[in-house]
């Protein structure tokens, strides 16, 4: 008898990084969880990426052009990615980060597992491309992250406020105050990368690296070539959760409330 899994809707907001849609897309495909789809958002202005979209043809990756009025707002953006997702759970897929090909799996079993309806992870990797140094996160319940059962959202009213920044880090806190995320200690499902161009500033960034732990030379290597594709999303996702990868980690700070 063959059980029925969820199927996970991964929202990726993309615009004008066509390269780093690309990888998104590959970290997509390799996932270990089949019963997945990737929505895609972009601005109809955008006519790199509806170009590169053009030629993409896969049945699991659905693409939606948005016309921006002059008060569209990132949060706007992403309630339109939720309402576009038809699966069971949502899935936050960032289109300059890198994800391990068992992040939707993890992310869902912990889910299932605990009787939640989210999960985010408690750590992750950040990548700081633009000086080549890699560092262990700080603990915090990482909004990026996010994977969350759609139903839950709509039966409480959670939705992003019409913001540009901070919106999602309003939807977290609502899923926290509702008691409905569990955290996941894993941070190698997840590589944060700081490349300059991000929403947050470069201060936002060295405060949170001031927080974290800088990891050595070679796993900042081993982190880019990740990062950057250079090994296929397999490979790379064996390489990171090598036990010789993690032995350094540390677990045992916490971003400052409202710093994050």
């Amino acid at each position: 008898m063959t059980v029925k899994t969820p199927k996970v809707s991964c929202l990726c907001l993309s615009y004008k990084r066509v390269d780093n849609l690309r990888n998104v897309i590959k970290c997509f495909d390799a996932q270990s969880y089949e019963n997945k789809e990737l929505v895609i958002v972009y601005r109809s202005t955008d006519e790199e990426t509806k170009s590169f979209l053009r030629d993409i043809n896969d049945e699991q990756i659905k693409c939606v052009e948005v016309v921006y009025k002059d008060d569209t707002t990132l949060g706007d953006v992403r309630n339109i990615s939720i309402a576009e997702a038809s699966g069971e759970y949502i899935c936050i897929w960032d289109d300059d980060d890198w994800y391990h090909s068992d992040r939707i799996k993890s992310q869902l079993e912990a889910i299932t597992g605990s009787g939640k309806q989210a999960s985010v992870l408690f750590y992750l990797l950040m990548y700081d491309k633009k000086n080549s140094v890699t560092y262990m996160s700080p603990r915090h319940t990482w909004e990026q992250t996010l994977m969350c059962s759609k139903e839950f959202l709509k039966d409480n009213g959670v939705t992003y406020p019409a913001l540009n920044r901070g919106e999602d880090s309003v939807f977290v806190k609502q899923l926290i105050e509702l008691n409905a995320i569990v955290p996941l200690v894993n941070p190698q499902l997840y590589i944060y990368c700081y490349n300059g161009s991000n929403t947050c500033d470069e201060g936002h960034f060295e405060m949170l690296f001031g927080y974290a732990q800088k990891l050595s030379a070679e796993h900042t290597a081993t982190v880019g070539r990740v990062y950057e594709c250079e090994h296929d999303v397999i490979e790379g996702s064996s390489l990171i959760s090598d036990a010789r990868f993690s032995r350094e980690f540390r677990y045992v700070w916490d971003v400052p409330a409202g710093q994050h």
